[in-house]
């Protein structure tokens, strides 16, 4: 829940040293705000601490290059439940949220 106050090149080049890090079969969670809207232009005109950044949903994908996402994929966070997307409330996330694994690496040495 941290990303947001990074550029999209900046969180992506930490989301890749984190997946760099990481053995295959090991997963990624990250969640991240998206700052569309009424409510993100009103949170943002408020928050004065550091700068906020707003994240598309493929920046999001990008974070998680060379992972699989797992169902149901980058999805408002009152939403994420897997294996199957539950009903949110009315009101509209603000929040991404996904979860990705580490795939093997190719078997080189096979024919």
């Amino acid at each position: 829940m941290t990303l947001h106050f990074f550029s999209a090149e900046t969180a992506r080049s930490i989301t890749g040293q984190l997946i760099a890090g990481i053995p295959a079969g090991s997963y990624l969670i990250i969640s991240v705000g998206h700052l569309d809207g009424r409510a993100g232009r009103q949170f943002t005109s408020h928050y004065n601490a550091g700068d906020l950044h707003h994240h598309s949903r493929a920046d999001v994908a990008g974070f998680l290059a060379g992972l699989d996402l797992i169902t149901p994929g980058i999805t408002d966070a009152r939403a994420w439940h897997p294996p199957r997307v539950i009903a949110s409330d009315s009101r509209r996330g603000h929040i991404w949220a996904a979860v990705a694994r580490k795939p093997a690496p190719a078997d080189a040495g096979r024919p």
